[in-house]
């Protein structure tokens, strides 16, 4: 039983992990919120499109999740490391755990939504040196160095054209039509799919400095 208990403190520091890199981007993406889409540069040789005039939201990992919801709700209050390994509370967290972890809710309102977000990349497809589709996660090491997302935190990406030089873990900013729509992959099982139109390297802006903008 002490396996089980372990997984249950992995599901805890994952969803930490989760909410800290929502957290790492939503601090660099509220000043573009409702502007128009920015292409700040591109991958070498790549092969995406660019999306058309018009506006494309910039939105935060946070808003994929329905206000208020917590895959660990259930284990608030429990002190893990005190519990017996055969102690059901253990295995009652753990199993309210996966049900919630595997049928987190997802945000009805991004569908059909022209976004923009920033994230990671885990490739799941190449064509050549070309990356057709790939999921984009929240934080570093998701899906490969740790256990993946909730569904509500994972979005399936297939671009409209293939983008070159990508490689595993890659920070992007990608620029897409939006849907609410689960795909299993054998990296993890999406809550969003995209079409992505746009794909480009993240890159943190800097604001200028008084000096700079006083021209002293």
């Amino acid at each position: 039983m002490k396996k089980i208990i372990g997984v249950i403190v992995v599901f805890v520091v994952v969803v930490i992990a989760f909410h800290q890199g929502a957290s790492y981007f939503s601090k660099r993406v509220e000043e573009k919120r409702n502007s128009p889409v920015i292409i700040t540069g591109s991958y070498s040789g790549e092969e995406s499109s660019k999306p058309e005039s018009g506006q494309y939201e910039t939105i935060e990992w946070e808003e994929l999740m329905p206000a208020g919801w917590n895959p660990v709700k259930n284990t608030e209050g429990l002190k893990i490391e005190e519990l017996e390994d055969n102690d059901p509370r253990a295995v009652e967290a753990l199993k309210k755990t996966m049900d919630a972890w595997k049928n987190a809710p997802v945000n009805p309102a991004l569908n059909g939504k022209s976004v923009r977000i920033a994230g990671f990349v885990v490739p799941l497809e190449y064509q050549g040196n070309a990356l057709k589709e790939f999921l984009l996660v929240p934080y570093y090491g998701a899906c490969i160095h740790t256990p993946p997302p909730p569904p509500n935190q994972i979005i399936h990406v297939a671009l409209a054209k293939h983008a070159r030089n990508i490689r595993a873990m890659d920070a992007v900013w990608i620029t897409g039509d939006m849907t609410v729509q689960q795909k299993d992959t054998v990296l993890g099982v999406s809550g969003y799919t995209m079409k992505g139109l746009s794909i480009v390297p993240y890159v943190e802006e800097k604001k200028p400095d008084a000096k700079e903008e006083g021209g002293s």
